[in-house]
């Protein structure tokens, strides 16, 4: 467990499925190599979270092990979900991002005292990890009482853009934890239902963009990188992210409850 005084920080992402039409294929691994390949080296855990699809999830595993990463998994079990009722109900149990994130944040908590909650598709240039990491250390002086610090995300269409971050739109912040904050993600919540934005609303943030952040509870201290692995038209225009993300969770649903069907025959 991590001493009071400690600024030791632990980067947790999730590892879900690969979802077309949303997602180009192959684009999440490649994705998920630049970011084992180029990020800085900061400590970093993995959760393997309920991949349905036994391909998939081999080269995911065999990425995380070439590259000497540690990572927990959560197993997709069909059975369960063959016995959940009702559409929202499976598709929360098919996703299971918010669970997954509280179980990564528990992981982390064991050896760091700040827990750097990010999705797959998320990664930090080196300065701009020096830069949180520096925010975080000279504010926990000036208010050691705060447990909550959010990284705004910045939606790359194309991997140059990197070097240009801090002009890009604001989007969706991620959430740095400290390893005694209380808050973390709901569980009830539903993948593209506001999954972290309950979260974030709790902590101070507006709920559209820019995301200004009101009160003393959390404050923002950086950003993120989002690496694109789908459509770049779905990368500019929200709507049709939308309209992609509908699709490929339908999609997804068609496919389990096909294959649970085909067990069953």
């Amino acid at each position: 467990m991590a001493h009071a005084d400690d600024l030791s920080f632990c980067v947790c992402r999730i590892i879900g499925n690969e979802l077309p039409p949303r997602d180009t294929p192959g684009e999440r691994l490649a994705m998920l190599e630049y970011v084992l390949a180029k990020e800085p080296a900061a400590p970093r855990l993995w959760v393997v979270n309920h991949i349905h699809d036994a391909h998939y999830r081999r080269r995911v595993v065999e990425l995380l092990d070439r590259y000497g990463e540690r990572f927990h998994e959560i197993a997709f079990v069909p059975g369960v979900y063959a016995a959940i009722e009702g559409r929202f109900a499976r598709l929360a149990y098919a996703i299971n991002v918010n669970a997954a994130r509280n179980v990564g944040i528990a992981l982390a908590r064991r050896e760091a005292r700040f827990c750097v909650s990010l999705d797959q598709d998320c990664f930090f240039t080196d300065q701009a990890w020096a830069d949180m990491r520096e925010r975080i250390r000279a504010d926990q002086e000036r208010a050691p009482q705060r447990m909550y610090y959010g990284l705004m995300m910045k939606r790359l269409v194309d991997i140059e853009q990197a070097a240009d971050a801090d002009g890009l739109p604001n989007e969706e912040p991620h959430i740095v934890f400290r390893a005694d904050a209380p808050e973390l993600f709901d569980e009830k919540r539903m993948f593209g239902r506001a999954d972290k934005h309950a979260l974030l609303i709790r902590l101070g943030y507006e709920p559209d963009p820019p995301y200004a952040v009101h009160g003393d509870t959390c404050i923002t201290v950086g950003h993120v990188l989002h690496l694109r692995c789908g459509p770049s038209d779905a990368e500019r225009d929200v709507e049709n992210r939308l309209r992609l993300r509908n699709a490929s969770l339908a999609l997804m649903l068609s496919r389990l409850d096909a294959a649970h069907r085909a067990a069953m025959a």
